[in-house]
């Protein structure tokens, strides 16, 4: 490097991955005429939740950061824009900077609530417990062939949405095949699923459980209604005993929720070492196969980090796992999640 024109430089200057030759570059520009006293950052994993920034100046700056232990990989900022950190600085200051987050949802369906942790500068880490297979296609296309047969039809997750929509495909149909049926969603999400699919939710419940579901519902029917309930084979049958003390009430497990086994990341290790801040739990079998493959032998290990759940049932199941709920959401959605983990993030 042309140490005598970088000593003499009046903007600013920024070494890459330098910082092996910290007191090198410190000493060769104070020996090439710049001023001792100019500020200098060492910022560690820029734009990264593990992002780590010590400052000082030519001459304090390398026993700041070996005290730190900065460590590659490592950028070196010099000239008077180091002092303009306090005003600038954004990144360090989103609300969930520094936050480890475990998240268990399918591998299909975490990118959005990692995107969105991502975005409140939170760490996403994706441990994917539960995948969604599509099971008994032949009854799921049977109960499509007859749709007028029904007066109301509910859906109680996205997946359900997508998957009779797989089905209505196979069968050479679309959304006109709905006709006069009464649709009712669970979830903001299922809504928003059969908006994009050109439907109209005619009823969505205020709290997003089956309790909720049947209250709303019980009104709307009658004797001669007849109901139908794409649904996941683990789901509680609650919904359909209940309404099927009015009516005729059809089932159709159209997908199972089974484990996903296959993991890129070693949640265990990081409970064990206290560095994971939150974990969330989206539903009764994330609870399930996370203590799984986890193991029910590490209870206190999970319990090193706060729980949070998305609604009452999710939370039964972890009581029942001897897993401690810190957090519940109040609105049970996704966002409710992530509102509920805000609130406790800034006590």
């Amino acid at each position: 490097l042309d140490w005598p024109v970088l000593g003499k430089l009046k903007g600013t200057i920024v070494f890459l991955m330098g910082v092996k030759n910290l007191e090198k570059i410190c000493d060769e520009l104070v020996k090439n005429g710049m001023n001792p006293e100019m500020p200098v950052a060492v910022v560690h994993r820029a734009s990264t939740p593990y992002q780590r920034v010590v400052t000082g100046n030519l001459t304090t700056i390398y026993d700041i950061a070996t005290t730190a232990k900065i460590t590659a990989p490592s950028l070196i900022v010099v000239g008077e824009v180091v002092n303009k950190r306090q005003k600038l600085r954004f990144f360090d200051e989103k609300p969930l900077f520094g936050k480890n987050i475990i998240v268990t949802r399918s591998r299909e369906q975490s990118s959005q609530m990692a995107e969105k942790i991502t975005e409140l500068g939170g760490n996403a880490i994706e441990f994917p417990t539960i995948k969604i297979v599509p099971i008994n296609e032949a009854a799921c296309d049977e109960k499509v062939k007859c749709l007028t047969d029904y007066s109301h039809i509910i859906f109680t997750s996205i997946n359900g949405v997508e998957i009779f929509f797989d089905s209505l495909t196979r069968c050479g149909k679309d959304a006109r095949a709905f006709g006069n049926l009464h649709i009712t969603a669970i979830g903001e999400g299922t809504k928003n699923a059969l908006l994009a699919r050109g439907l109209q939710a005619d009823f969505v419940p205020d709290k997003y459980v089956g309790e909720e579901l049947v209250s709303g519902l019980v009104p709307l029917l009658n004797k001669d209604s007849r109901v139908l309930i794409p649904r996941s084979k683990n789901a509680r049958i609650y919904v359909v005993e209940e309404l099927s003390k009015i009516c005729p009430v059809d089932e159709v497990q159209s997908y199972e929720t089974i484990r996903e086994d296959h993991a890129t990341v070693d949640p265990l290790a990081m409970l064990e070492n206290n560095e994971i801040d939150y974990i969330t739990f989206t539903s009764s079998t994330t609870v399930e196969f996370f203590v799984e493959k986890i193991g029910a032998a590490h209870i206190d290990a999970i319990n090193s980090a706060k729980a949070v759940s998305i609604g009452p049932q999710t939370s039964k199941k972890c009581l029942e796992l001897g897993i401690t709920v810190e957090i519940e959401a109040e609105t049970y959605t996704i966002q409710g999640m992530l509102d509920a983990i805000l609130k406790d993030a800034q006590k």
